[in-house]
């Protein structure tokens, strides 16, 4: 565990590093295979590997999920862990340390509503669930927490090309 968390860690003092996202075990390995030094979780993709709705798995499952990612391969797996599958900052700090407990490098946290997605905390809050999320383990080197800011995206044609326009909530 010790040496996916420093590796991950490492890899945030490079200039920059893509995180390809399995949704499965099958393709974790394809993608340690073919090169990849770190993967990171995605949690539509699982919910749809199974057949359901982004946002159709709980966190028992997803849990189970990334772990069996992290023993699949030797690689640093970074976890989208939703919105930590709360709202109350005590079951978030309980979530993030079961998610880090699995032997995640690293965690990423949204800032949109736990229940259903379908609005974003204030920044006063989504800073506060952050600054809650106990990412060290008592015996290994600490996992990374991230905070993720999910703004409002709206594609539009400018010109014959995509451009994208953003607007935080």
């Amino acid at each position: 565990m010790a040496e996916k968390r420093n590796a991950f860690r490492a890899l945030h003092r490079e200039d920059c590093f893509i995180l390809p996202n399995p949704r499965d075990v099958g393709s974790a390995r394809m993608m340690e295979h073919m090169g990849s030094s770190a993967l990171a979780s995605t949690s539509p993709g699982y919910s749809w590997s199974r057949g359901g709705p982004e946002n159709g798995v709980g966190r028992d499952d997803v849990l189970a999920h990334l772990e069996s990612l992290v023993l699949a391969t030797d690689l640093p797996v970074n976890a989208d862990s939703e919105s930590g599958f709360a709202h109350d900052l005590e079951e978030v700090a309980a979530n993030v340390r079961r998610a880090v407990n699995v032997g995640l490098a690293g965690l990423s946290s949204e800032d949109v509503w736990a229940d259903n997605g379908s609005g974003f905390y204030d920044t006063a809050t989504s800073v506060e669930r952050i600054r809650t999320a106990p990412c060290r383990p008592p015996t290994t080197p600490p996992s990374r927490c991230y905070a993720r800011a999910s703004p409002s995206l709206r594609w539009r044609t400018v010109s014959g090309r995509f451009e994208v326009s953003m607007s935080v909530p």
